[in-house]
């Protein structure tokens, strides 16, 4: 079943069409299927290089938190492409309703998906307490970071929770209903969306934005303290200046992303917990919502991939020692043989 297309709502035995497909759904299926096809090319061949990187490290907190966002982007990049491109490049379906607010069954990615996301929203704040753990090392390097390190661990901790307990309140109040477009199971009790879920919606959306915002204020005081302590007139000095706030930069650049998709996605659900369905579902509603439930932390992952492997000159020069380590391996299993035929000694090359 194609993602993108026509949106049609069943409620028992009866069906209502919400809105027909058009050119547009035709492109964002074909658009998102190549896009997460490349993410996971990248996530197979260069993650588990940078999870092998981190732990042969020195093991620090920030290493163990660097740790984790490299396992998370992996299990993001392989998982989402594998379950969502078939979806995206099958045949749309008479069956394959917008809304189906009676499902007979339920396909059991609308279970994983929803327990994956879990998993994958702490990565954020994970990357904010990495932003502050960061300004505190490089202000005093020497001071005792344990009661620091605990107090973020706290924090992390929490917030698991508070995802998790936001997760589970999808599956608390009947009845249920199949959204296509974020291949989800989800309650549509109108009180309670328009009550609870909505209220802690925005109050979660409020609070991830606080934080990013926070992250975003230490990235900044940090690249200030970077500046002004660089009194050492080497080049070495300016190389390692620019390198950190380079990482800063690359580390903070899609939080952006996410705070305007966080806000824009409050509003569109808005829209929908208001039953307007005739006029709020729209192409570019839904690409909205895809995009902020995958195609925008799936950009995260591949982008802080890539830029790790850009930015970071010690990780590349560990995968050229894995290449080098390999290559004489190769090389000593490698024996003389010897030409039978001529009785000339050869060597395999």
């Amino acid at each position: 079943m194609a993602i993108f297309g026509k949106a049609v709502m069943r409620t028992n035995n009866l069906t209502s069409p919400i809105r027909d497909g058009n050119d547009w759904d035709v492109f964002l299926n074909y658009f998102f299927a190549v896009l997460f096809m490349i993410f996971f090319l990248v996530g197979i061949t260069v993650n588990p290089l940078i999870i092998l990187y981190h732990s042969k490290q020195k093991r620090t907190f920030a290493k163990v938190l660097f740790l984790l966002i490299s396992i998370i982007d992996l299990i993001r990049s392989v998982y989402f492409p594998l379950v969502l491109v078939p979806k995206l490049l099958s045949p749309p379906a008479d069956k394959d309703f917008y809304y189906d607010m009676s499902p007979s069954s339920v396909h059991w990615t609308s279970y994983s998906n929803r327990i994956i996301s879990v998993l994958l929203e702490e990565e954020q704040e994970i990357l904010v307490a990495l932003c502050v753990l960061r300004f505190f090392t490089i202000r005093d390097p020497l001071s005792n970071a344990k009661k620091r390190n605990l107090a973020l661990s706290v924090i992390l901790f929490g917030i698991f929770v508070l995802n998790t307990i936001f997760a589970i309140l999808d599956y608390t109040k009947e009845p249920f209903a199949y959204f296509r477009i974020s291949d989800s199971l989800t309650t549509v009790d109108t009180e309670y969306i328009t009550g609870v879920l909505a209220t802690f919606f925005i109050f979660k959306n409020v609070l991830r934005c606080i934080l990013l915002l926070v992250g975003g204020i230490f990235s900044g005081l940090t690249i200030l303290h970077l500046k002004k302590s660089d009194t050492a007139a080497c080049e070495a000095s300016e190389k390692n200046v620019r390198k950190g706030i380079l990482s800063i930069v690359a580390m903070n650049v899609f939080n952006v992303f996410v705070i305007i998709i966080a806000v824009r996605t409050s509003f569109v659900m808005h829209e929908i917990s208001q039953n307007e369905f005739k006029r709020f579902h729209s192409t570019e509603k839904d690409c909205i919502i895809f995009s902020g439930s995958y195609g925008i932390t799936l950009t995260q992952s591949a982008f802080n991939t890539l830029s790790f492997l850009l930015i970071c000159s010690s990780f590349r020069d560990f995968v050229k020692m894995l290449l080098s380590t390999w290559r004489e391996r190769i090389g000593i299993r490698q024996e003389p043989t010897v030409n039978v035929t001529s009785g000339m000694e050869t060597t395999v090359l």
